[in-house]
């Protein structure tokens, strides 16, 4: 699925939409690689900024590359969260910033 908010991230830093986090939990249908999660508690609900609309969109036509679009970005650099630059999440607030904010502001961390 992809992801949509509320989006939590657990210790290895693989991100889930919480709703299907707190479902397999019910359920007891924890995938046995997702076995290491045992309650919410050991996740981090992560606060992510939605990129603006017309924002991170293809120069022209022949520019496109999948992953161009996306739908949150650093609230810092504005830098697209799209899997192409590295991010962090600072916690325990959940905030999710690109590398180069953490680079130009080490007092994030």
């Amino acid at each position: 699925e992809p992801l949509q908010q509320p989006v939590v991230a657990d210790q290895l830093g693989f991100l889930f939409n919480k709703d299907a986090v707190i479902q397999a939990l019910l359920k007891k249908s924890m995938p046995k690689a997702l076995g290491h999660i045992t309650s919410l508690k050991q996740l981090t609900e992560l606060k992510l900024t939605p990129a603006p609309e017309g924002g991170s969109k293809p120069v022209d036509s022949t520019s496109f590359q999948p992953g161009n679009d996306a739908p949150f970005i650093c609230p810092i650099t504005e830098v697209p969260l799209n899997g192409r630059f590295r991010a962090f999440v600072l916690r325990p607030s959940g905030l999710v910033v690109s590398e180069r904010a953490v680079k130009e502001m080490p007092q994030l961390i």
